[in-house]
């Protein structure tokens, strides 16, 4: 989200680096995702990322690094884009990205980091293995139903559906912004005794921020179980 091109490494190919061995990479292709319109409300980041998961797969980024382009991505917050590459790894793709623009340099100016900006933008001349053109403005929220990313579904063909276990959170749903609509939706009322709701802001500063305003203390009032930001609760080995 921050025009930062990050590609996962296993723990023997890390322990080699840093030995000061290679690391090589096979050349991925590269893939255009371009981005027109604008999120419509309830539609989130997620829903970006979910509705390419139901197209292509988890298996469809084998091989790919996704660059997203168009005048919706200039539309989406960091915190958006950041959900969406992060997601990424969910099509198996080596890496994502988003260019940097004024958006970027406003938000790391907010951190402090205004002196770590630098403008990276494709080039007018640049090709792409494939392009893949998403209208935002069609998007509606959507679920991955078990047991794979890929099952997707709009949220409206599971009105109705028992749920027994909320959780919120992780590096892709851990934000400020992800959570503080669930906040203000509790204001007042208690988590139903048949469910169990778990929260896991992803960074401290957005721990921190929850707290300062207050919402940390409504959420608990309302019955729900505050956690670190772990992959515990996402791989189903519980949280802590």
């Amino acid at each position: 989200g921050l025009g930062q091109l990050a590609i996962g490494a296993g723990g023997l190919d890390i322990a080699v680096a840093m030995g000061g061995g290679p690391y090589y990479v096979e050349m991925p292709e590269v893939v255009n995702v371009h981005l027109e319109g604008e999120l419509p409300e309830w539609a989130t980041a997620k829903d970006v990322a979910l509705h390419l998961l139901g197209e292509l797969t988890v298996k469809g980024g084998v091989g790919k690094i996704f660059e997203y382009t168009g005048p919706g991505a200039e539309k989406l917050t960091i915190p958006e884009r950041t959900t969406i590459t992060n997601l990424g790894t969910e099509l198996g793709a080596t890496s994502s990205i988003f260019g940097t623009d004024e958006k970027t340099r406003d938000w790391l100016a907010r951190q402090d980091r205004e002196e770590e900006y630098v403008d990276l933008q494709p080039d007018d001349d640049a090709e792409y293995a494939e392009t893949i053109e998403v209208d935002l403005d069609e998007l509606e929220p959507l679920v991955a139903a078990p047991s794979m990313p890929d099952n997707v579904a709009p949220v409206s063909e599971y009105e109705g559906t028992d749920v027994e276990q909320v959780i919120i959170g992780s590096c892709t749903n851990g934000a400020y912004e992800d959570i503080l609509p669930s906040a203000k939706m509790l204001e007042g009322r208690e988590v139903d005794k048949g469910t169990e709701m778990i929260v896991a802001p992803g960074s401290k500063q957005a721990s921190e921020m929850l707290a300062r305003e207050g919402w940390t203390a409504e959420m608990m009032a309302a019955g729900v179980n505050f956690s670190e930001a772990t992959c515990g609760a996402c791989i189903g080995i519980g949280h802590v």
